[in-house]
Parts: C-alpha cells; sequence; structure tokens
C-alpha cells in the first residue's frame, strides 16, 4: 500500500512538473509542508534564486512573507481546500528588490483527499498594480476635490493607497507642517488607530518629523531610534515592520511634508514604487493647492475682516462644525441705535471701528463663555449663546464713551432676543431674534425686546404635535372621513374626497392644517399620504369584492410627495395590490404645485393621466399662481375654493368665479364647488354652469362606516 501510494505521489508530482513546463511561465512546486521541491529556469530568471538555493525552503520565506504569520497562516488555510486559489503577495528579489506577485495555485491530491503538492505560477504584475492603484488614488482625489473634502481626508486617501500595495508589509503616514504644528495623517481604514495627529513644538517627538521634512529620499534601517507616536510605533511592532523609507514633499520650492513608508524590506532600489511616489507627488500638489485656495475663499465668504469677526455665514459654519444639536440657547442682536447717523456724518469706515470697539468690549465680558460672536448685517453684531446662559447684559459696554473720529461718544443699543428650547433650524431663531430688534429699533422708549411668547407656544404646540406624529405615522392611527361630490341638479353621488383625520390620546384632535403642515417640515408628509390612500383602496376592495356599487375617491397628494421619484411607481403598485382600477383614484394637488418646477410637474401628470389616473387641481383661486400655467398641465378636475363659495353674493367675488367657470369650460375641465352650505349658492353656482359641488349642504365629511349607507 505504501509502494502504491509512492508511485501515485511520483505520478502526480511528474504530472504537475509537465503542467508548468507546459505553460512556459515562472513556477514552483510546492509540497504538503509547502517547501519548494522544484522551480524552473523563468523562476530564477525573475527572483533571483537559483533552484540549489530554495529547495526545501519554506515559500513564506522566500516570497518575502516569513515574517507576517497571519498572513502565511491565511494562505496555507486556502491551500489546504483543495481549490484552485490566486493570492497577491509582495515578493521579494535575491537582491532585496520587490515586486508585487499574482499567484495562481493549482492542487494536486490522492484518491484519499491527501494533499501531494501544489503547483505555483509566479506572475509580476509590480506596474499594473500600480497603474491601477494610481487611477484610483486619481479618481479618489478628484471626487474629494469635488465634494470640497478636507486636506487631511485626501491625504489619508493617499496613504491608503500605498498601504494597499504593501499590505500586510508595510504602513504609510504622511507628515505635513500646518497652522504651525506638525500633522501625522495615516490611513483612516485601520481600525483602531489614530490617523490625524497633530504635534506642537513642546513635543519631543515635535524634532524629528521636522527632521522628515528636511530631509532627501532615504531610507532609516532601524525603526527603534525613531521616536514615532505610540499608536504608529505599536502597529510597526505588531506588523514587523522594521525600516523607514521617507520621500519628501516640496511645493513651490518650499519642503512642507514627506511620506513615511514602514515596511520590512529594502525598496530604495525598486525603481517602479519610486516613479509610483512621483505620480502621487503630482496629486499631492493638487491637493494642497486645491486646499489653500479653499480656505482663500472660505476666507472671503465666511470672515467679516473690517471686525475680524465671522460674519453671518460664517457663525452658522462654526455652529454647524460644532457637531451638536443646538436644543437650548439664546440669539441676541445689538445694535447700536446712532450706527446710520456716526455712518453719515464720519462714513461706513468709521460706523465699522464702533463695532469693533462693541465686539472687543464684549469679548472682555467674564460671561462670554459658551458665546459664538459674529457679524449679523452691516450695523448689528449677533451673540449665539448655546446652552441655559442667560442673554449678554449690554448696559455694562455702555457705560464708558468709545472712541469715534478722534473724539469720545456715549452710544446706546437697541437689542433683540430670542430664546430656543427645542431643536430647530438656527436660521429660524435668527429670524426671530430680528424681528424683535426690529420691534424694539421701534419703540423709543425700548432698549431691548424679546421675540413673542405666543411664538414660544405656536412652536412648543407643533413640537409636540410633531412628537406624536412620529408615532401615529408608525401606528397608522389616522382616521379616513370621506366627503360626497354631488350633482347638483339630481343629487346623486358621483365621487368623494378623502380626508386626514387624527384624534390623539393626549393631544386630543389634531386639526388637519396643523398636522399636514408639521409632516411636510418633518419630510413625513408621503407617509401620511400613503396610510389615506393604503386605507381607500381598502374599503374600495372590500366593496369591489362584495359586488357593491363604487365611485372615484379623490386623496389630496402633497406637493413633496407628488415629486418625489418613485411616487407614480409606488401608486401603481398599491392599485395592484388591492386589485382597483386606476379610474377609481382622482390625484388632487394644490393649485401652487406648477410654481415649484411646472416642467415636472407636466411631465407626472401626463404620465398619471397615461396610466389611466384623474388629476385634480384642489383650492383653486386662493394661491399666487396665474392661470396661465392650466393650460399646461392637463388637469381632469378644477375645485373652486370654498372662500369663493361662500361670498359668491358678493358683486366682484361672483365676477371672479364666472372668469374662473369660464376657463376652465374653455379648457375642459369638470368642475367642483367646494363649501356650498345653502341653496342659493348651489342655484348661484348651477346658473355659472357648475353642476358638481361638495359642502355641508349635501353632506358633511363622514367616516366610510357612515358612507356605505349612501351608497
Amino acid at each position: 500500500m505504501i509502494e502504491n501510494n509512492t508511485t501515485n505521489m511520483e505520478t502526480i508530482f511528474q504530472v504537475a512538473k509537465n503542467l508548468g513546463n507546459q505553460a512556459k511561465k515562472p513556477y514552483v512546486i510546492l509540497n504538503h509542508l509547502f517547501q519548494v521541491v522544484h522551480s524552473n529556469d523563468l523562476y530564477t530568471q525573475l527572483t533571483g534564486f537559483e533552484a540549489e538555493e530554495i529547495y526545501l525552503q519554506h515559500y513564506a520565506t522566500i516570497s518575502g512573507n516569513y515574517k507576517s504569520t497571519d498572513h502565511t497562516r491565511k494562505i496555507e488555510a486556502e491551500l489546504n481546500k483543495g481549490a484552485l486559489s490566486v493570492f497577491e503577495v509582495v515578493h521579494i528579489h535575491r537582491d532585496n528588490r520587490s515586486f508585487t506577485s499574482k499567484l495562481t495555485c493549482i492542487p494536486f491530491q490522492l484518491h484519499d483527499n491527501n494533499m501531494v503538492c501544489h503547483v505555483v505560477f509566479i506572475e509580476d504584475i509590480t506596474g499594473e498594480k500600480l497603474k491601477s492603484a494610481y487611477k484610483e488614488v486619481e479618481q479618489s482625489i478628484f471626487t474629494a476635490i469635488e465634494k470640497r473634502k478636507s486636506l487631511t481626508y485626501q491625504l489619508q486617501i493617499i496613504c491608503s493607497a500605498i498601504d494597499c500595495l504593501f499590505y500586510p508589509r508595510g504602513f504609510t503616514t504622511i507628515v505635513w507642517h500646518k497652522e504651525n504644528k506638525i500633522k501625522v495623517v495615516a490611513s483612516s481604514a485601520l481600525q483602531g488607530m489614530k490617523s490625524n495627529i497633530s504635534l506642537y513644538a513642546a513635543d519631543p517627538r515635535y524634532g524629528i518629523y521636522e527632521d522628515f521634512l528636511s530631509a532627501d529620499v532615504q531610507t532609516y534601517e532601524n525603526l527603534e531610534e525613531l521616536p514615532l507616536v505610540d499608536a504608529h510605533r505599536q502597529f510597526a511592532q505588531e506588523q514587523a515592520l522594521e525600516k523607514c523609507f521617507v520621500y519628501p514633499i516640496q511645493i513651490q520650492q518650499q519642503r512642507i511634508g514627506a511620506i513615511i513608508l514602514l515596511f520590512n524590506a529594502d525598496t530604495k532600489q525598486n525603481q517602479p514604487y519610486i516613479d509610483f511616489f512621483d505620480k502621487l507627488f503630482a496629486l499631492l500638489e493638487l491637493a494642497y493647492n486645491f486646499d489653500k485656495q479653499q480656505k482663500q475663499l472660505n476666507n472671503i465668504a465666511y470672515f467679516d475682516h473690517a471686525l475680524d469677526i465671522p460674519n453671518r455665514a460664517g457663525i452658522l459654519r462654526n455652529i454647524e462644525a460644532l457637531g451638536i444639536p443646538l436644543t437650548v440657547g439664546t440669539i441676541q442682536l445689538i445694535e447700536p441705535t446712532e450706527f446710520s447717523r456716526i455712518v453719515e456724518l464720519y462714513g461706513r469706515d468709521v460706523g465699522d471701528q464702533l463695532l469693533k470697539q462693541i465686539v472687543e468690549r464684549l469679548n472682555g465680558l467674564a460671561e462670554m463663555k459658551n458665546v459664538r460672536i459674529g457679524r449679523m448685517s452691516s450695523a448689528s453684531i449677533m451673540l449665539v449663546t448655546i446652552g441655559k446662559q442667560q442673554e449678554i447684559q449690554t448696559a455694562s459696554i455702555l457705560e464708558k464713551p468709545f472712541l469715534i473720529n478722534n473724539e469720545q461718544l456715549f452710544v446706546t443699543c437697541k437689542n433683540g432676543i430670542a430664546h430656543f428650547q427645542e431643536q430647530g433650524p438656527i436660521e429660524e431663531y435668527m429670524r426671530h431674534a430680528e424681528g424683535a430688534l426690529t420691534l424694539a429699533k421701534q419703540q423709543n422708549t425700548v432698549d431691548v425686546c424679546y421675540y413673542d411668547s405666543r411664538h414660544d407656544e405656536k412652536m412648543k404646540r407643533d413640537m409636540q404635535i410633531l412628537n406624536h406624529l412620529a408615532a401615529a405615522i408608525k401606528e397608522r392611527i389616522f382616521e379616513v372621513y370621506i366627503q360626497p361630490k354631488v350633482d347638483v341638479r339630481t343629487r346623486e353621488i358621483i365621487a368623494f374626497e378623502a380626508l386626514a383625520r387624527w384624534e390623539d390620546p393626549e393631544l386630543g384632535f389634531v386639526p388637519p392644517d396643523q398636522f399636514i403642515a408639521i409632516a411636510e417640515k418633518a419630510g413625513w408628509v408621503d407617509k401620511v399620504d400613503a396610510i389615506i390612500l393604503e386605507k381607500v383602496l381598502v374599503w374600495l376592495q372590500q366593496r369591489i369584492q362584495r359586488g357593491e356599487r363604487v365611485t372615484p375617491v379623490a386623496i389630496n397628494i402633497s406637493p413633496s410627495h407628488f415629486y418625489k421619484k418613485t411616487f407614480i411607481e409606488e401608486l401603481i403598485q398599491l392599485m395592484a395590490k388591492y386589485e382597483v382600477n386606476h379610474s377609481l383614484l382622482i390625484i388632487e394637488v394644490t393649485e401652487n404645485l406648477g410654481l415649484v418646477n411646472i416642467e415636472q410637474a407636466e411631465k407626472i401628470i401626463y404620465r398619471l393621466n397615461e396610466a389611466g389616473f384623474q388629476v385634480s387641481v384642489d383650492d383653486f383661486g386662493i394661491g399666487h399662481s396665474s392661470l396661465s400655467y392650466l393650460q399646461k398641465l392637463a388637469f381632469s378636475e378644477l375645485k373652486i375654493d370654498r372662500s369663493f363659495t361662500s361670498r359668491l353674493h358678493e358683486e366682484s367675488t361672483f365676477a371672479i368665479v364666472r372668469s374662473i367657470i369660464q376657463i376652465a369650460q374653455n379648457l375642459k375641465f369638470r368642475l367642483v364647488a367646494e363649501g356650498v352650505e345653502t341653496s342659493e349658492q348651489a342655484e348661484a353656482l348651477l346658473d355659472l354652469g357648475c353642476s358638481i359641488a361638495q359642502g355641508y349642504l349635501f353632506y358633511k365629511p363622514m367616516p366610510l362606516s357612515e358612507a356605505e349607507k349612501y351608497m
């Protein structure tokens, strides 16, 4: 049996050798212990190793991976599976030059699945790998610039690209001199490692990193002699990285940085990698110049040089950079009462001098902690207080005279203050403070005005509704009421309008105009629309299945939902799910819809019509649009707003309604009058040519269950 196995192994070895020779590529044959038992001349030409030198050597030793034990174990584990395997490794030439190779490993086994050997074909892919890596990093840098990413982010991209080339035998950092400190930037992909470290002149490690900036291309043979930052030193020790290759970065004849590669093989004679670094330098220069340009633009866009403080956009940007939601705080605007007169008398520069003196005095106040200061407008200073700290009392900064055009003058200030205790757009609170400042300026005897508390109460109520609305959407507790559309002549119900109703256990009945508006602001209105729509479709489906009469139902769709990219597809899917014909649904939109994007609205309405849906324009006449856009949008129905119906007895309103009806008839729109409450209104509308109406004269909005008896 042993003799047979030996014969079989020899036969398999010969087959493996023949396969390698026929391929005419560099190859080695490894035994079951991953030791080299054969190599060809092409392998010697590629690596410089003679067959005798590597015979019975573990392949990790000659491939340069013997110190990366984890990587070696992973390769061996894959080979032991007995399947064809492909790996990329950093190979070492006999003269210590490194190159990236692709290993294609073909296993040979006995019938009992015992491994005999592997044929390993070696292909030098250094040039291909470097070319691909450069293209990837180039594209990533261009994308980062397009998205206005920071310089540190772009340096991390370059570090990551180099790390991938040398993995697991290398680790890259870029040392960068920036804003009177040295930054040590590494790939952010390394878990658990600091990827952005700042070193100041007092740091004992500052000197060695500063030396890197002035050095030429060179290799340090012993990492132990270099005082690296702890995180990087620990990583180097874990990966058995022993040496350090430094490539300086010089832009506009100034050394401003260096690429530092920690590795465990000599790369200083490896020209392809040097060429790769030379190409990376162009990208580094691009990133540096873009960062410099961005700073200049930011300085113009976000800073007020006359007062040496951020402008309005700058303080907003600074607050956003804090990365915390502003849930409690104060916006305070301060404006010298005499500012306009000083500017008229002495010029704009002198007015700026007054504001600068006010800023200096504000900065000297002890209570200015957690306060951001900026210029709100040409005449006003803005203070944003973060937290529960009270507003700044300006009386103390006005006790002493200001030096105005070489004269000492006392000035007074007007204050507009807005407190907030809920998370919301900071711009909104700024608007509140501006309103309060305007009120203060309108009153001669008042220096400080606060945002109207009634607005605070409304905001609080809106926030309560918002909080409860999230649960209402999740639990789908909205109820559907429907109100019939009636033929005025016969009193026959020809359609319905679906209306959303919400009764909250804590808030009680919440009017639709309140919660719909809040849902719009929160970006949830499409969810509310979908709940009402689905409940209507369930009702229609049940009536159809019972063989009962059904009539079209109108659903109000908010503009944001209407313009949602997936609106039509989701609508058609729901109709199919409940097996309801498209003609039974009327999509109601407000007349201002076309003002948002008339070209897009035209396309969407056309697609809805093509799919068999009817489209109605609701509350017509109360918006800001002109009648001319009606001819562009293929509506099926036009609804006259109740505000016109209720005032039909007025001559001017009667004339407007008559004009609307005539235009709708010319455009062949079906007409529906809303809010009809008296017989006189119904008769007047009928005389004008509007035979379909909706209102309390006929039916009030009712639950779906109650509507059953009118069908």
